[in-house]
């Protein structure tokens, strides 16, 4: 398998795990949430392209997504990130629409975008 369709493979871990994450936080069941995020977290780290910069991305976005829903690092009593879920369920449409890399650095842009703006 080449290291493009190892990365998109890690593209849809990620997104899946996201929107899993969302739908069970919105049930009320974040641990199951969390678990699912460590579980994808699990799965790109020992992916082919785990030391890439895209897959490198992709974990970092969902450290911060457990981080938000109030994993461990949450903070000092594991309280969840102030709008934690919202961040979450974003982060996670942004995957599934295959817009973003990195959701913080893209600032919401398609490749294309991104493209025309770089041109400008």
């Amino acid at each position: 398998r080449s290291l493009a369709v190892d990365e998109q493979r890690n593209r849809v871990v990620a997104s899946e795990a996201l929107a899993a994450a969302v739908s069970l936080a919105s049930d009320r069941r974040k641990e199951q949430g969390i678990a699912s995020l460590d579980a994808a977290i699990a799965t790109i780290s020992q992916s082919l392209s785990a030391q890439g910069r895209f897959s490198a991305q992709l974990l970092e976005e969902l450290e911060e997504a457990r981080r938000r829903l109030g994993g461990p690092g949450a903070s000092v009593h594991g309280t969840p990130a102030a709008g934690g879920e919202a961040y979450v369920r974003s982060l996670s449409l942004m995957h599934r629409h295959q817009r973003s890399a990195s959701f913080r650095l893209s600032r919401y842009t398609t490749q294309e975008q991104g493209r025309m703006m770089s041109n400008s």
